[in-house]
């Protein structure tokens, strides 16, 4: 389990990497590495922020609807390119409405890891 002090250094790691460009990294490959994700697969990467934004004990309802939608996305799905991967994470995060930017969904899933995100500055 991740304590409060990782939970918001990944979100601002986060914040960071929406406020900047992939480089030569894949969505996938960014979001392990800043979230310190063991398993670096998609699943794994998942698996990762869920636990993040749900960590054990209380949370809030919307984090536990996004953490459980990210942990549903993982059953039967096989997930073969990076724009798949990214399309699948923006739907649960963000929504169905709209195509999203990486940055848009990059500051969700860290506003849903650390919702107090810059308030503790």
């Amino acid at each position: 389990m991740a304590s409060r002090y990782e939970r918001k250094r990944i979100a601002d790691d986060l914040r960071l990497t929406a406020a900047d460009s992939l480089g030569s990294e894949t969505l996938q490959k960014a979001l392990a590495r800043v979230t310190s994700a063991k398993d670096t697969s998609w699943r794994g990467v998942l698996r990762r922020l869920a636990e993040l934004i749900e960590p054990p004990g209380p949370s809030n309802e919307e984090r536990h609807d996004v953490a459980t939608d990210i942990r549903t996305t993982m059953v039967g799905r096989w997930i073969r390119y990076k724009e798949q991967f990214f399309d699948e994470l923006a739907e649960v995060a963000v929504g169905y409405e709209d195509y999203h930017e990486f940055d848009v969904v990059a500051e969700r899933l860290a506003d849903l890891i650390d919702p107090e995100g810059e308030d503790d500055d």
